[in-house]
């Protein structure tokens, strides 16, 4: 898809700031942030621009109906500001190509895997095979969110956080158990095989309990990530 449609909705809509002929300190951040999306747009790679092809759609319907509905007047109304700064915020989201943001989103998508993953082998000791079956929707749900970039999806992506974080305490605290109580916590967590393989479950045991540690240690920078890239996220 041939960018320059989004160059022209973003001239256009400069312009029409410009025209207004008005020194509010948000309008002219606007205008500054907008002149600096267009050229972080010019170095999006040609592959880059295929893959966010309905994000590229998207954001042109936007500015049309921006410069259509809020911007079609002599006067700026805050309304109309409010809209500016929305659409702002989302060709934000559509240009992090041009500088490390697109590796933090990578980080974060990974660091998502590393925690749904950890949270579906480690979980059912302590809550259950249900749990992590309810919980699969809302990991694909999260998953398309982050490679769509879609606000809801981010939102999905980031509620795994807490659920991840108490199944690696859990674990913790299963270790700290094992070490001081061990034949009671070891019978505790095997008890549901019925079989006498102790020194295999026990390994299996103390593997899970380093993999919850992992998950635990991982879990707040997820939500650290997400943090930081919330306002790419439309």
């Amino acid at each position: 898809m041939d960018n320059q449609e989004v160059f022209k909705v973003l001239n256009a809509i400069i312009v029409k700031l410009k025209s207004f002929n008005l020194k509010q300190e948000q309008v002219l951040f606007v205008i500054s942030e907008l002149e600096k999306a267009k050229k972080e747009l010019s170095s999006v790679k040609q592959k880059e621009e295929e893959k966010d092809k309905n994000n590229y759609e998207s954001m042109i319907k936007k500015g049309n109906y921006l410069l259509s509905e809020y911007l079609a007047d002599t006067t700026l109304s805050k309304n109309g500001l409010a809209h500016c700064l929305n659409y702002l915020k989302d060709i934000k989201a559509l240009v992090p190509n041009s500088s490390d943001q697109t590796l933090t989103v990578k980080k974060y998508h990974r660091l998502f895997w590393m925690c749904a993953l950890l949270f579906i082998v480690l979980s059912p000791f302590f809550l259950g095979m249900i749990v992590p079956v309810l919980l699969l929707p809302v990991i694909y749900l999260g998953h398309k969110g982050i490679k769509n970039r879609t606000k809801t999806g981010f939102y999905f992506s980031i509620s795994i956080a807490p659920l991840c974080f108490g199944t690696g305490v859990f674990w913790i605290i299963n270790i700290f158990d094992m070490m001081y109580n061990n034949e009671a916590a070891f019978l505790n967590l095997t008890s549901f095989a019925g079989q006498d393989t102790h020194i295999l479950y026990m390994a299996l045991i103390i593997a899970a309990s380093a993999l919850g540690i992992i998950l635990s240690l991982i879990t707040p920078f997820l939500l650290l990530t997400g943090y930081k890239i919330h306002n790419l996220f439309s």
